[in-house]
């Protein structure tokens, strides 16, 4: 993403119509710091197994695949 800042940019600005500049310089960068640091926090996760009533629990951090997230978007 930060490689592609310029042209994220772009496309951002021609899909919601806010200003290019604003996306260069905020938007864009934002978006790169909060997928790095995301990612960067899953490789701290770590849970120890657990018992419940007899069973033991282990919790893992497996990927599970793609996700869709819908937001409102302004009316065009």
């Amino acid at each position: 993403m930060e490689k592609r800042i310029e042209e994220l940019a772009h496309v951002e600005t021609h899909d919601n119509g806010a200003l290019l500049r604003s996306h260069r310089r905020g938007v864009m960068p934002r978006v790169a710091h909060n997928f790095r640091f995301f990612a960067d926090w899953l490789l701290t996760l770590d849970h120890e197994d657990f018992e419940t009533r007899g069973h033991t629990n282990h919790v893992s951090w497996d990927p599970a695949g793609p996700c869709v997230l819908i937001t409102p978007g302004t009316p065009r």
